[in-house]
């Protein structure tokens, strides 16, 4: 895995907000959180939906110095979910075909700030432009129902707008 380190470690935020909305028919994912999520991975990938977006809610950084934090990839190994990823990662591929959700790429992977260990997350790659972040909210949750009926109640599901290119 490569760890991009680049500085400042922080960004600025800039002052004007939008609210999450969280009425059944709009996603709780709000335009910056889908913009500024990811912020510090090299890829600036845009967050199209996750499952903990009602029970962890983003956090905006507000105040003169408000900065975001600088976010990596990191390796999700000495979990659960390993040991019954080969069949739930296969039950969660069909659950997105069933769902005909143009996925491109299915990771378990830990984001975040290093110091704070995040916990894993299930990273599900969207081909840009075909996911509403409603239906990916939907979608997200469904995810993360298989991962409880296989006893894995601490991992989220993320679904981030990707592009893989072949080599």
């Amino acid at each position: 895995m490569i760890f991009w380190h680049a500085t400042p470690s922080t960004r600025p935020l800039s002052s004007s907000t939008s609210p999450a909305n969280t009425s059944s028919d709009q996603s709780p994912v709000s335009e910056k959180e889908a913009k500024y999520y990811y912020y510090g991975l090299p890829s600036c990938p845009r967050l199209v939906a996750r499952s903990s977006s009602l029970t962890i809610p983003w956090k905006e950084p507000t105040g003169p110095e408000a900065y975001l934090p600088r976010k990596e990839l990191l390796p999700a190994g000495g979990h659960a979910l390993g040991a019954v990823w080969d069949k739930l990662g296969q039950s969660i591929v069909k659950l997105l075909d069933a769902e005909k959700v143009l996925w491109n790429s299915l990771d378990v992977v830990r984001i975040g700030v290093p110091e704070e260990k995040p916990a894993p997350v299930v990273w599900v790659g969207i081909n840009p432009g075909t996911l509403s972040p409603v239906k990916g909210f939907q979608v997200a949750l469904n995810c993360k129902e298989l991962l409880e009926e296989n006893g894995i109640d601490d991992v989220h599901v993320e679904m981030r707008e990707s592009v893989v290119w072949g080599l």
